[in-house]
């Protein structure tokens, strides 16, 4: 046993995953990479013999970097039930028994870490990827409810979910995209892979890479259920004053979102309760969230207006921040947020006025 903290890597010999080994192994981590050649991970044994020989190399394993996959293009009509069966295989029950059979040792990490590289169609659908969006769309839902697990035990659980990479499995997709959308290859790339993005190129593997040392870093403690996002809708989540402040993003869907803080004393105004500044950053983003997730690909937004009331003074403890989008316009929206207590009273209630951007307006926002 070394004492560095080590992790189990998926897809490690290119792409995203060798991209992640390798940064991880940069920042002073023990890496046990594994791909094709070390097993075939759409069965029971294989996954169950990674976690095994990485517990066997190192002695402690305290995180599981699930990030192998594949794609495969074709209309429903036509898709392989072979191939359906395979990418379900891989992409979400893999994910499943990395989780089962390295649960142990992460908790007796004490600060274990599951990550799972999904992808923004765990957000959003393509068609003709049947077969690869409903897995990562499964992915997600796994992830929170590895969190909630997790939570009790020292396991904290995320996806990253990054837009297209340059990647093997990206540039191994043209001609089949080129076939199902009748199109000739060199116009796949702008027509129908990054026609959705804010952001108008591929990401690079080290792009994803850094987003993941992130999320299993010591700032990475303050995340669990959280999905970052990477140039989809040109929004990464999560945003950096969270772990500046301490609140952890807890769910984010349907227009719906739910931040929680721990309130210590560092976060105090002179008189001792906590400071209206805390509050509001608190509200702002569980609102900007709420809306952040009606969003389209493409689109961004800002917040125009802010307004809140504080109506109980409140010391240390936990809040909850239930955002929620209340009207949905073509351009302008609005949401509220209700902050409470662990006895569910209302310590602040705010509200927000967000504009939607599209096109160049969206860019870098």
């Amino acid at each position: 046993m070394t004492g560095r903290r080590s992790a189990l890597v998926t897809g490690a010999a290119s792409g995203i995953g060798r991209a992640v080994a390798e940064r991880l192994a940069a920042d002073g981590w023990d890496v046990h990479g594994v791909d094709l050649a070390d097993g075939d991970l759409t069965t029971r044994e294989a996954n169950r013999t990674v976690v095994e020989a990485a517990l066997a190399r190192f002695g402690r394993l305290d995180a599981v970097v699930a990030n192998a996959g594949f794609q495969h293009v074709a209309p429903v009509a036509e898709f392989p039930e072979d191939r359906w069966d395979a990418l379900v295989a891989l992409l979400l029950t893999s994910p499943f028994l990395l989780a089962r059979y390295a649960w142990d040792a992460l908790a007796k990490s004490g600060d274990g870490r599951f990550l799972a590289i999904a992808s923004v169609h765990g957000l959003v659908a393509s068609p003709f990827k049947a077969g690869y969006v409903a897995a990562k769309h499964g992915l997600l839902g796994l992830v929170k409810t590895l969190a909630l697990e997790g939570a009790d035990v020292g396991i904290s659980a995320c996806a990253v979910c990054p837009a297209y990479v340059r990647t093997p499995l990206v540039e191994a997709q043209i001609a089949a995209q080129a076939q199902a959308h009748g199109l000739p290859e060199a116009r796949v790339l702008e027509d129908v892979i990054l026609a959705p993005q804010a952001v108008k190129r591929l990401l690079e593997p080290d792009d994803v890479a850094e987003t993941a040392a992130f999320l299993l870093g010591p700032a990475g403690r303050a995340f669990s259920g959280a999905r970052a996002l990477t140039h989809g809708r040109s929004v990464n989540f999560p945003p950096p004053v969270a772990a500046l402040i301490g609140f952890e993003l807890v769910r984010m869907e349907g227009g719906e979102s739910r931040m929680e803080l721990v309130a210590e004393e560092r976060h105090a105004n002179p008189m001792g309760t906590i400071h209206g500044g805390i509050l509001c950053d608190l509200a702002d983003a569980a609102m900007g969230t709420a809306y952040f997730s009606t969003l389209e690909p493409g689109e961004s937004f800002t917040t125009l207006e802010l307004k809140i009331n504080f109506l109980r003074p409140f010391w240390t403890g936990k809040l909850v921040a239930n955002g929620r989008v209340v009207d949905r316009g073509r351009s302008v929206g609005m949401a509220e947020c209700d902050v409470l207590d662990e006895q569910g009273r209302l310590i602040a209630r705010a509200t927000s006025t967000c504009m939607t951007l599209r096109g160049d307006a969206a860019h870098g926002r």
